[in-house]
């Protein structure tokens, strides 16, 4: 009974004690209610004025954090939308220079100019538009066209301080020299894109001007030179996971070798390429493979292996209605044909192989088809004819300011 008594006695205290704390702390519960329920519409109030994104210039938006380079626009507003089809627009044509629709890359792109034009703040992405438009330019046969816009888009991106892209229009702008065989413009551009490159660990802008640096000194039979670039680009490529980038510096080392008579390395890479050529996308590349495989057969005496590697070069050139590559392939032939004894066979490829690349204008493959059947002629007893194939191709390696090649063919003309 007592247990009990207690028991009821002390709930009884307790709630006693709840009633006095209710009447001494309910005003200050009121008072919170009404501080949250102001606070509440104020926050809600603010929600409601406009709210501001992030429109990155690179293609990837909202996929990395803001940087320098970006600004912000109204969400829902005309300018956010102008901008989102601008950076749809260069995604598009992008992936058009990919599939290699040039005259559909050039209409996204132009599309992307204009429309950069009414976004505040979009010059970045208007002169992105206009590199691209000078990338196709170039591959298209407008040389002039090609460099108004690369220096415009360099001259735009150096004005708004944009590091990466200003350095990757340098690349371009040496890849522009380069294909018009001024390698000297070409060199002073690339070692300018190096020295942005390099102190900012820009890896991906820094391969592309090794690279074409290694393809200048290859060239200009500038061999030791060529092979310190290309290796460094091998590496950078490597760490990038860039096949194309890897293999077609590879390529161009096992050529150096070859050339050099040290088929041994040239083997060494030869293994690398035949076990990795399909993990290119880049028909292109491959069929540098089968060529540089081709020549290493033919250096071995496997000729049964070299002419499959030239059927390769000659089936990606039926697909890709490459020209250059037909001539190529029957340069290849032509000297397999020469080295089993079929003379006649042999210099039919080789008239193929010239007749071609004064065609397309492609003058390293004239060049070098018109030497090797020079040395065909001279071994058949011919005298004239060789000295006229001669000369021709030293017209053209002048043309071509190819350094080596001149100061190869004087000495044979001399």
């Amino acid at each position: 009974m007592h247990g009990r008594a207690s028991i009821g006695t002390g709930f009884v205290i307790f709630l006693l004690i709840i009633l006095v704390l209710w009447k001494l702390l309910w005003p200050l519960l009121v008072l919170g209610l009404i501080v949250g329920i102001i606070y509440f519409f104020s926050v809600t109030s603010q929600n409601t004025s406009p709210k501001l994104e992030p429109s990155p210039m690179a293609v990837k938006l909202g996929r990395r954090k803001p940087g320098p380079h970006d600004i912000f626009l109204e969400k829902g507003s005309p300018e956010q939308k102008l901008a989102e089809r601008c950076l749809a627009f260069i995604h598009s044509g992008k992936k058009n220079m990919q599939r290699n629709n040039l005259s559909v890359a050039r209409k996204d792109f132009i599309d992307a100019l204009k429309t950069a034009k009414r976004v505040p703040g979009f010059e970045g992405n208007a002169a992105l538009a206009k590199l691209n438009l000078g990338i196709i330019d170039r591959a298209e046969g407008k040389p002039e066209d090609a460099i108004r816009n690369l220096m415009q888009a360099y001259k735009e991106f150096n004005e708004i301080n944009h590091k990466k892209n200003c350095c990757a229009a340098r690349v371009e702008i040496g890849i522009h020299y380069t294909f018009m065989s001024d390698y000297e413009r070409a060199e002073e551009w690339l070692k300018r894109a190096l020295m942005s490159a390099v102190p900012r660990n820009d890896v991906e802008n820094e391969a592309g001007a090794r690279f074409l640096l290694g393809l200048i000194y290859f060239y200009q039979d500038k061999y030791s030179l060529a092979l310190a670039e290309l290796t460094k680009t091998m590496k950078l490529a490597s760490s990038l996971h860039d096949y194309n980038r890897y293999y077609e510096a590879a390529v161009l080392v096992g050529h150096i070798h070859i050339d050099e008579g040290n088929i041994k390395e040239a083997a060494k890479l030869g293994k690398i390429a035949l076990k990795n050529v399909s993990k290119s996308n880049d028909p292109n590349v491959r069929a540098d493979f089968y060529h540089f495989i081709g020549r290493l057969r033919l250096a071995q005496g496997k000729f049964d292996d070299a002419r499959e590697m030239a059927k390769k070069i000659k089936k990606i050139a039926g697909k890709t209605h490459d020209e250059i590559l037909n001539s190529r392939a029957n340069n290849l032939l032509g000297e397999i044909h020469w080295a089993i004894g079929d003379h006649e066979k042999a210099l039919e490829y080789m008239n193929d192989s010239i007749q071609i690349a004064v065609k397309t204008g492609f003058a390293l493959e004239e060049v070098e088809a018109r030497a090797a059947i020079a040395d065909m002629l001279e071994e058949l007893g011919e005298s004239e004819k060789p000295r006229n194939h001669l000369g021709a191709a030293l017209k053209r390696a002048k043309e071509n300011n190819f350094t080596g090649w001149i100061n190869k063919l004087k000495k044979r003309l001399a």
